[in-house]
């Protein structure tokens, strides 16, 4: 399970990422991504974050205010991940 949530956490900053460059990705995979972020994250935190990323990604906000969100989210994922079983 946690490979699978890392390899979800990466998916999801690419898209997030690529989203956020104003090349929205082919299908909105931001959207689906994120939506994986949901079902694997055991964390209610990291699914917020997560949201909250997607939100500004999408929305072309700021790239202070984006860092800002992805740090927290690459943060609490990376807390989730060694906190163990």
């Amino acid at each position: 399970m946690r490979d699978l949530r890392i390899d979800t956490y990466v998916k999801f900053l690419r898209a997030a990422q690529a989203e956020h460059n104003h090349r929205p990705t082919e299908d909105r995979l931001l959207r689906t991504v994120d939506a994986e972020v949901a079902l694997v994250a055991p964390n209610i935190a990291v699914r917020q974050a997560a949201a909250m990323l997607t939100d500004n990604a999408l929305n072309y906000e700021r790239d202070a205010e984006y860092t800002r969100l992805r740090d927290r989210f690459i943060d609490l994922a990376n807390a989730e991940l060694h906190a163990g079983p």
